[in-house]
């Protein structure tokens, strides 16, 4: 049996078909969106948009903005430039614990890709989700 991966994927910069190409050409067969509020200036981006074009190429979407940055560290985020350390995420997903068990059982079954807005995995909260699915799974890290 194949072992599966957990994907990651920022669109920043990006045109929406190149985001779906990646995730089809990487065999990806569920996408979920882990941003606060999934809404992009980007066309083709944004939650309904998304959802109905990985519909139509097999790839199963799904939202939890649970998994997503909490407005007021978002707010320090953009204040900051960035994230100064990943403790304050780490710490918030920690008490996120029906988000992480239903994200686990879903990466167990399929091949998940976590999408943001970042193009570096490096500047977001999707690799601190991937990190922590990484450890409870043993599944490698693929950033698309």
């Amino acid at each position: 049996m194949r072992k599966l991966a957990i994907f990651t994927i920022g669109y920043e910069k990006q045109q929406a078909d190149d985001v779906l190409r990646r995730l089809h050409d990487a065999g990806v067969s569920q996408l979920l969106d882990v941003r606060q509020r999934p809404q992009s200036r980007t066309p083709g981006l944004s939650k309904t948009a998304l959802s109905e074009s990985c519909n139509a190429l097999g790839i199963k979407y799904a939202h939890d903005r649970r998994l997503g940055t909490p407005a007021e560290m978002l707010t320090a985020v953009r204040d900051n430039g960035g994230y100064e350390n990943w403790d304050d995420y780490r710490e918030y997903l920690d008490t996120q614990t029906y988000a992480v068990t239903e994200t686990l059982d879903i990466v167990d079954m399929s091949a998940t890709a976590l999408v943001c807005y970042e193009l570096n995995p490096d500047d977001c909260h999707r690799l601190v989700i991937a990190e922590y699915l990484s450890r409870s799974t043993g599944m490698p890290v693929t950033h698309l």
